[in-house]
This record gives structure tokens, C-alpha cells and sequence, in this order.
């Protein structure tokens, strides 16, 4: 800590008391030259100290956008002998900008993939009956990834004298969250269809309806993620088991027109032609259309009551004509006169205005 002025010019003038009584005039001067040095260092110092109080911080990454990464095996239960041997593995992976760029996949218990991308196959003939997991990791552009793991269950073909599941069927295997959909699950089976045989279902998640060879799972309110659904059949002598599992999707972020600058600038009444300033706005509307070929230019223009009629289709067609002329193709240009109606952002009443907004093909008609 540096120490107050005003402290050390306390001990200062006791120590050239004490001087001048001892010393006289020389050591008095020297003892006021210190003096000044010692005070200008402290004043200084304080300065540098207070200067780095008061850095500024740099804000805080506020984070990367969401990711979510979901899988499944069809089919993810094999019987040993008994129809094909080939698992298929499939991966849906997004986030807000769903710019996914790799996929790695690995399987623990020896089990091969073959192929690469989101969808690949494991070929379990010559595996050992168990459960064998799968797991993908995905990466995303902004270099972070998360996984998904999947599991596959390889069983000793049944002995002649039980019956065999042949089938669980999910339909549908794949779900929005917030669609609140019913799925229907249906085992199909070699057992008899009499009262001997029971039907054992169970749920990672959610409530199971119905009885017998088919239920329901109702997905209202259920979140983004998988969901497995498992099956026992038994006679009473032998039984067989199987599962399924469901994917439910996260529900797509709603994607809203962006507003660019709008053309403002007419000065006189019936007045269709952009000016410098409409056209700068342009230029940049263009370039934004260039850098991004998977959007539309959405444009709205208006008149006013005293102006002639068709001067907002005119105005309109002249901002096309403008942007066309830069190298955009006139489909990507979505024109709207809307005569008269207020425009949004009128300012100071003129009404005399071109809006613009940028806006995926798919797009949502601005208001």
C-alpha cells in the first residue's frame, strides 16, 4: 500500500527538526530535496495503483448455441441365426445454426462399424450373445462436441420347442417435442394367441396405455430425447424379450424475417426513384444476398393518400430493378405494394417508405 502524502510529510518535517538542530543549513536542504522526491513517487504511485482499479473487464462469453444429438439401432434386439445380422445406426444431430461437420462413431464388445457420416451399420454374426453399446460424438464448426449412445442386444436363437418374437414395430419411430402424439408399439410373435400368454411392458419415460400385443405411449408434455419401450412375452414355459426405442425431436426454433434498413429518403411526393442514400441500403442488401444464398429479400412499400396510384408497386419495382442490377436474381426479390396502409416505422408521417427484411425461402410473412 503507498503510503498518504501528508503522512510522510509528518515525518518529513521531524526529521529536518531534528537536522537543522544537528546538521545545520546543508543537511536541512538535503533533507527538503528527499522530502519532494519521496512526495512526487507516492503521488505517482497512487495514480498507477487507482489506474489499475479501475481496468475494465471483458464481458463474459455468453455461450454457444445449443446442441442436442439423438441415435437409435434398427433393430436394436438380434437374435442369434435367425434373419439378418446387420444393424443400422442412425444419428439426428442440430444446434440453433445446425452447422454439424463430423461424426465419430466407436462400439464397445469388439462390434465393427461400417461406414461413416450420420447413418453407418454394425454386422453382429459373429458376435457374442450380450449387449453392445454404441456411441456417436458430434462435432459442430465452433469446435465443441457432445455423443449419443445407442444399445444393441444379441441373443442365443431360442430352442425349437419355445416361440420367438419376430418383430416390435414403432410407429411412428420419430417425434417433435410439443406435437403431443400417441406412438403405437405392436410385438408380433410366435406365441399363442390364448390366455396363457402374457404381455410385460415397460417405459424409460412416460405412461403406457392398452394391454395385450399393443400399447401406446402419449408423448403430451414429454421432452427432447429418447424414450425406450421394452416388451416380455411368456407362456408360462418360455419367454422372449424385445424393445424399441422412440426419438422425440426438439421442436425447431421459429426463424423470423430480419429487418434491414428501409428507403425513406423520397423527397417529393409521386418520387419511385432510390436516392444515393436508398441505394447505399441496397448495396448492403445485396451483399448480405450474395454472402447468404439460402434466403429471399422480403420488400413492402407504401405511398401516400395524395400520391398517385401504383406509386408503392413503382417504388417497389424500382428497389427490384436496382437489386437485379447488382447480380440478384429477381426470384429471390419478394415485392408487396401495400398502397396507403401505415407503414410500421413511418417517421415524422412520411408514409413515402420501401421496408426490406432478409428472411429464409422458407420464409414467415413479416406483419
Amino acid at each position: 500500500m503507498v503510503p498518504q502524502p501528508a503522512i510522510i510529510f509528518i515525518i518529513a518535517k521531524r526529521v529536518f527538526i531534528q537536522g537543522r538542530r544537528k546538521q545545520g543549513m546543508q543537511l536541512y536542504r538535503l533533507i527538503i530535496r528527499n522530502t519532494f522526491v519521496v512526495l512526487l513517487l507516492c503521488l505517482i504511485g497512487g495514480i498507477v495503483a487507482d489506474a489499475k482499479t479501475n481496468l475494465e473487464i471483458p464481458a463474459p462469453n455468453q455461450g454457444d448455441p445449443p446442441m442436442t444429438v439423438n441415435c437409435n439401432a434398427s433393430p436394436d434386439f438380434v437374435t442369434r441365426g435367425s434373419g439378418s445380422s446387420v444393424v443400422t445406426m442412425t444419428a439426428h444431430a442440430r444446434n440453433a445454426e445446425n452447422n454439424v461437420i463430423t461424426y465419430r462413431w466407436n462400439a464397445s464388445g469388439g462390434a465393427t462399424i461400417s461406414g461413416s457420416g450420420s447413418r453407418v451399420t454394425v454386422d453382429t454374426a459373429d458376435l457374442a450373445p450380450g449387449k453392445y453399446t454404441v456411441t456417436v460424438t458430434v462435432g459442430f464448426s465452433h469446435g465443441h462436441t457432445t455423443t449419443c449412445s445407442t444399445t444393441v442386444n444379441v441373443v442365443e436363437k431360442i430352442g425349437p420347442d419355445c416361440p420367438v418374437i419376430s418383430s416390435l414395430v414403432v410407429e411412428p419411430r420419430t417425434v417433435e417435442a410439443g406435437t403431443n402424439i400417441k406412438v403405437t408399439f405392436h410385438v408380433s410373435s410366435s406365441y399363442s394367441d390364448d390366455d396363457s400368454t402374457k404381455y410385460l411392458w415397460s417405459t424409460s419415460s412416460g405412461t403406457l396405455s392398452g394391454s395385450g400385443d399393443t400399447v401406446t405411449l402419449d408423448t403430451t408434455g414429454m421432452r427432447a430425447g429418447s424414450v425406450r419401450v421394452s416388451v416380455t412375452v411368456s407362456d408360462g414355459k418360455c419367454q422372449g424379450d424385445d424393445s424399441a426405442t422412440l426419438t422425440i425431436k426438439p421442436k425447431p426454433q421459429e426463424v423470423m424475417p430480419w429487418q434491414l434498413a428501409s428507403c425513406n429518403t423520397y423527397k417529393r411526393l409521386n418520387d419511385t426513384r432510390p436516392d444515393n442514400t436508398c441505394k447505399g441500403f441496397l448495396d448492403d442488401a445485396a451483399t448480405k444476398l450474395q454472402r447468404n444464398p439460402g434466403e429471399v429479400l422480403l420488400i413492402r412499400s407504401y405511398s401516400e393518400k395524395k400520391e398517385k396510384a401504383n406509386t408503392d408497386q413503382l417504388r417497389a419495382e424500382r428497389v427490384r430493378d436496382y437489386l437485379v442490377s447488382k447480380g440478384i436474381d429477381s426470384s429471390r426479390i419478394k415485392i408487396k405494394a401495400m398502397g396507403t396502409k401505415a407503414a410500421p416505422d413511418t417517421w415524422k408521417d412520411n408514409n413515402k417508405i420501401v421496408m426490406m427484411w432478409l428472411a429464409p425461402k422458407e420464409l414467415i410473412e413479416p406483419q
